[in-house]
């Protein structure tokens, strides 16, 4: 009799034990490393805390007080100058880092110069192939799809429906896009500043307009200057997106991943497809968060 006793004793002790050291197994420690306290990066931070576990704890310090000599699960880095300043200082050799709110165009050379397994990238951009779904899926009458760039980091991802073409002259930009617009059903735009500059940008919202040919945006942005339809993700989302990678991404043989964000959100200018004569053959949810699958 007494040696049950003992054994429900034990027994009840033992459970709540091994669920605090469960619990404590479990936790995590994770860096944020911001820039400043811009609104911006801010919704990033205010992500990554909704997307916490009860048990972790993150650390947020600005770029200048970095703390290297200390052991962490997984660091977020938010924006270029936070990238930047871990990659040149040779910080969290063995830790896993997660560079986050960064175009991949600014970052990707970078890596090159300092490539590293321990890295990866959710960058701010989104897909061509996504951008060129969105419109197909919304629009059937889009088949042909050109995308207008300078710099090659942009085509890295195009896929095979997509046409690609460079320009080589600053001065010809206008023009390059007025053929695109003419030789095809729409054109992407992407955030290469030698094309899709601010002044650039009148002209070629403009152009779709005159040539009654849509522009499909990078950005929520776009789209409300006068781009038809995109995909984007905001930083209260990527912020939450960035957790979960630091806590499920395995550093693998691959360095340097860049990688986009999972889920998004679609804009759209009912004025301008008014304007060029579209219809969206189903409604387009705004205010919902979509996958890649949603539009198959």
């Amino acid at each position: 009799m007494d040696g049950k006793k003992h054994i429900v004793i034990v027994y009840g002790v033992m459970v709540p034990l091994l669920c605090f050291l469960s619990a404590i197994a479990s936790a995590e420690n994770y860096l944020i490393v911001s820039p400043d306290n811009k609104p911006y990066y801010l919704q990033a931070v205010k992500g990554i805390k909704q997307a916490l576990s009860a048990n972790d704890h993150i650390q947020l310090v600005p770029n200048n007080q970095i703390p290297s000599n200390q052991h962490f699960d997984a660091v977020i880095a938010l924006g270029v100058n936070s990238a930047k300043t871990i990659i040149k200082n040779h910080y969290f050799v063995h830790q896993k880092v997660i560079f986050s709110l960064v175009p991949h165009a600014s970052i990707a050379p970078l890596l090159k110069e300092y490539p590293s397994k321990r890295y990866r990238v959710l960058g701010i951009d989104q897909p061509v192939f996504r951008q060129s779904n969105i419109a197909k899926h919304f629009f059937p009458n889009i088949r042909n799809i050109a995308l207008v760039y300078a710099d090659k980091e942009f085509i890295r991802d195009l896929p095979a429906t997509v046409a690609g073409i460079q320009v080589h002259d600053k001065a010809q930009v206008i023009n390059n896009i007025k053929k695109a617009l003419q030789g095809f059903d729409a054109v992407i735009a992407v955030a290469d500043p030698l094309v899709y500059s601010r002044k650039n940008l009148r002209n070629i919202i403009l152009s779709s307009v005159k040539l009654k040919k849509p522009l499909i945006g990078f950005s929520a942005s776009m789209v409300k200057a006068g781009a038809l339809i995109s995909a984007y993700t905001p930083p209260l989302e990527i912020g939450r997106q960035s957790l979960r990678l630091a806590k499920t991404v395995l550093l693998q043989t691959e360095p340097n991943r860049l990688l986009y964000p999972q889920q998004f959100y679609i804009k759209f200018n009912q004025t301008v497809a008014d304007i060029l004569l579209l219809s969206p053959v189903q409604p387009i949810k705004q205010n919902r968060l979509y996958r890649d699958e949603d539009l198959m």
